[in-house]
């Protein structure tokens, strides 16, 4: 199914970006848009 595989990486996607903002800010949520 296409739009399962869409949602799945797009949550996968969301979540590495999470990941990426996070992790250098020392932990914290505060830097980027998120």
């Amino acid at each position: 199914d296409i739009a399962a595989t869409i949602a799945f990486l797009a949550r996968e996607g969301a979540a590495a970006l999470v990941g990426q903002v996070v992790q250098p800010t020392g932990g914290t949520t505060r830097g980027g848009a998120w």
